[in-house]
């Protein structure tokens, strides 16, 4: 089969497009690295939740960046860490009886 790859495109120093991790592709935007704030990083609610408790880090990672590509190489040892993390979570946590287990439940309880 073959193998996706990303799709970034750099123009007037902000960047757009798609990072391919895994099976994920995340869309992203990083303005560049203009006035007080430095250049940013936006992204899709996926990216923004896989992200989630890292922002700080991957915020000074894009601060500290030499370039792009540089950058969106950090970020995606970042996303296949969390990712990988995740999967061995859920596969470490038990999936939840459904609602007609409970609904029984203190059907037997209530008598």
């Amino acid at each position: 089969p073959r193998r996706m790859s990303d799709c970034l495109v750099t123009d007037g120093g902000a960047t757009a497009g798609y990072l391919r991790v895994g099976r994920h592709d995340f869309a992203l935007y990083i303005s560049p690295p203009g006035g007080a704030g430095g250049a940013r990083l936006h992204g899709c609610p996926r990216l923004r939740t896989a992200l989630a408790g890292h922002e700080v880090a991957v915020l000074r990672r894009l601060q500290h960046a030499t370039s792009v590509g540089g950058f969106v190489g950090e970020l995606r040892e970042v996303l296949e860490r969390q990712l990988a993390a995740d999967a061995l979570a859920g596969s470490l946590t038990p999936a939840l009886p459904p609602a007609a287990f409970y609904e029984q439940l203190i059907a037997e309880v209530n008598g």
